[in-house]
C-alpha cells in the first residue's frame, strides 16, 4: 500500500508558495513486497508535481502496463501545461479510457496533482477512482480540485494543508 502525502504551504506571493511530495516506492502484490518504483514526478513545462496511490499495474492487451511508466508516457505526450484543471480532467479521462472497468471498479486507485497554475494560483487535484471514505468504488476517474476551492479559505496564514492516501 503507498504512503502518498502532498504538503501545500500557499502564500499571496507564488514565489513563497510551496508543495511538498513525498511517497515509499514499494509495489506490493497480495499483500507482499513485490517490485519498487518512482510515484512522484514532474509535470513537465510546469511547476507542478504528481503522484499516484493504489493500483500499480494494470492489463493492457495480453500484458500488463505499470502505473508509473504509463503516467510518464501521458505526461510527456501533453502539449500544453498552462492549466492544472484542464491535466486534472485531462488525465481522467486518459484513466478512464486506459485502465480497463473491471480494474475501475475493483481496484483503488488515484492520484494527487498540485503546484501552481497560472490561471488559479497554488492547487491540489485529487483524481481517482475513489470516495473520501477510502472504500466506495466510483467506478471510473473523477477530478476534484480541494485546496483552492475549499482547504485555502479557512486556513489561517502560515498554515498548511496536508493531504494523504
Amino acid at each position: 500500500m503507498t504512503l502518498l502525502t502532498t504538503e501545500v504551504f500557499d502564500s499571496p506571493d507564488l514565489n513563497k508558495a510551496v508543495v511538498v511530495f513525498a511517497a515509499d516506492r514499494r509495489i506490493s502484490l497480495s499483500g507482499q513486497p513485490y517490485d519498487t518504483r518512482e510515484k512522484i514526478f514532474r509535470v513537465p513545462g510546469a511547476p507542478a508535481g504528481i503522484g499516484y496511490f493504489g493500483l500499480a499495474e494494470f492489463p493492457a492487451g495480453a500484458s500488463k502496463r505499470s502505473m508509473s511508466a504509463w503516467l510518464v508516457e501521458f505526461l510527456s505526450s501533453r502539449r500544453s501545461t498552462d492549466s492544472l484543471a484542464d491535466l486534472a480532467s485531462e488525465l481522467a479521462s486518459a484513466l478512464n479510457s486506459a485502465v480497463p472497468e473491471v480494474c475501475r471498479r475493483r481496484d483503488i486507485s488515484g492520484f494527487h496533482l498540485a503546484g501552481f497554475d497560472k490561471r488559479d494560483g497554488t492547487v491540489f487535484w485529487y483524481v481517482r477512482n475513489v470516495a473520501d471514505d477510502g472504500r466506495t468504488l466510483f467506478g471510473e476517474y473523477q477530478p476534484r480540485e480541494d485546496f483552492k476551492a475549499r482547504d485555502a479559505p479557512r486556513l489561517k496564514v502560515g498554515e498548511r494543508m496536508i493531504y494523504r492516501n
